[in-house]
């Protein structure tokens, strides 16, 4: 029976058809983006060739990475460019398969009659990431190469990159596969022991091959321990600005980010949802990605736009690596601190996770300092910076304080290897899931299935088959043409 896989239904000419991932069809995508200066189209499939005889007119040789120079024409004759192709001949090729790309000169109107033509002539449209699909397919690589291959193409720093290429030189699946190995080989002698069981061989007995696992464990353990900071150097670290109404937030929002990205009023609740921006601070030594977010002041909702904005506001809040507490210095009275006070006190006061933010310092008429000190008193936050959205004024110093917080979850060195995806972390904690009961276990039958298990968990890790609808899962969120 064939395996079950999501499907795909599109038109081409007014036609309906469906494929999927496992089709062995030739396809075609733009992999660049359409209007700029230089434009490639990739074609993959046993068809690759004389799609080029097609769309050339002639007879051209199958000479293996040649460029050659050639006219385009679409279906009924017009010439549509002139442009530079290259022929793959599989299985020497990124997807393994007969290969062609076309660089022509990258306009819209000339990117959409290639990809018109060639739909004409019956090459399909490629689905998210179906070129990288079927170089895993094809042995071309791993599945967590792949995945580098979009996080480098996605990489917002150099941290990311790093990462990224990591993986691509396989460093960190060599490891992998070593554990895999040693699971193998601790699943054979396990299997030995049961069918001979009425012999007793201490090197072979069950406490001793449970020795064997902890140095697998404690491999697995750093790299799980690990995926929180993949992840937020390939995703951003989540900061998130919190506060009463008209505190200032979004003033400081716009500031860190160098543009008017949120809008400011003197009438409270302007923001009544959350609005999110990336962007990267360069230290002295690396980058970080902030992935920022200015909130809905905290208060009491009186409409149902306030309560989605304040509920939302509360949420981001929570999830957030790092809070900023963003406190008017201009309404320093006991009373509006109080007030803030509960609202942060409602987020469950988190002071580990929390700067302090005095905005419009510029209003203040009296001492600077005794504010300071009033405020402190108040939240028990250690860092507090003094700003002023209109001057300017400590903002780069907030810049500081927040890299210098958010440079916990950096790297340790350049061959620290860490996880990037959920897919990656999911795997390693269900593999430690049977490693650990593995070790609880006194029958060898279940001690067995547990290594099995554990070996078998691993799989989107080492390259082995996995079900269909999770490798399309996992390709279906890469971009089209790659």
């Amino acid at each position: 029976m064939a395996p079950m896989s999501r499907r795909w239904s599109l038109k081409q000419n007014n036609k309906s058809f469906s494929h999927s991932y496992f089709s062995d069809d030739t396809i075609a995508a733009l992999a660049t983006p359409a209007g700029g200066v230089i434009g490639i189209i990739r074609i993959s499939g046993p068809a690759a060739h004389e799609t080029l005889i097609k769309l050339t007119k002639k007879s051209l040789p199958k000479d293996q990475k040649k460029m050659i120079l050639a006219d385009l024409f679409n279906k009924n004759g017009k010439k549509i460019d002139r442009a530079m192709i290259v022929y793959f001949k599989g299985p020497s090729s990124f997807t393994g398969e007969d290969v062609t790309e076309i660089q022509f000169h990258g306009g819209s109107y000339i990117a959409n009659s290639l990809m018109e033509t060639l739909l004409d002539i019956g090459i399909r449209q490629a689905l998210p990431g179906e070129f990288s699909f079927r170089a895993v397919r094809n042995g071309k690589m791993t599945l967590l190469q792949a995945q580098a291959v979009a996080d480098l193409l996605s990489a917002p720093n150099d941290n990311a990159v790093s990462l990224a290429l990591s993986k691509l030189s396989r460093k960190q699946q060599v490891i992998l596969e070593s554990i895999a190995e040693e699971l193998k080989q601790l699943s054979i002698i396990t299997e030995a022991n049961i069918d001979f069981s009425d012999q007793s061989i201490d090197e072979f007995s069950l406490s001793s091959i449970k020795t064997k696992l902890d140095h697998l464990i404690r491999i697995l353990e750093t790299l799980y321990a690990g995926y929180e900071r993949g992840r937020r150097i390939q995703e951003g670290i989540s900061v998130a600005l919190i506060g009463l109404p008209n505190a200032g937030k979004s003033s400081f929002f716009n500031s860190l980010l160098g543009e008017d990205r949120s809008i400011i009023s003197e009438m409270p609740g302007t923001t009544r949802d959350v609005v999110s921006e990336f962007f990267t601070i360069n230290t002295d030594k690396q980058t970080i990605t902030i992935h920022l977010h200015d909130t809905a002041g905290l208060r009491v909702k009186t409409n149902k736009a306030e309560r989605h904005g304040v509920e939302r506001a509360i949420t981001a809040a929570s999830e957030a690596d790092l809070l900023i507490l963003v406190v008017d210095a201009s309404k320093s009275s006991a009373r509006y601190l109080a007030s803030t006070l509960e609202q942060w006190d409602a987020l469950g006061k988190p002071v580990n996770k929390t700067i302090g933010i005095l905005s419009k310092c510029d209003l203040i008429k009296g001492s600077l300092s005794s504010v300071t000190a009033k405020v402190r008193v108040f939240f028990n936050i250690n860092t507090w910076v003094a700003t002023s959205a209109l001057t300017g004024d400590g903002i780069s110093d907030a810049i500081y304080k927040i890299a210098d917080f958010c440079g916990r979850w950096l790297p340790n060195s350049n061959d620290e290897l860490l996880l990037t995806r959920p897919e990656q972390e999911n795997a390693v904690r269900v593999s430690l899931e049977h490693l650990y009961r593995a070790r609880t276990i006194h029958e060898f039958d279940l001690f067995a299935s547990d290594i099995r298990q554990a070996r078998y968990a691993l799989g989107p890790l080492i390259g082995d088959l996995l079900p269909d609808e999770i490798l399309e899962a996992i390709f279906s969120q890469f971009c089209i043409g790659k």
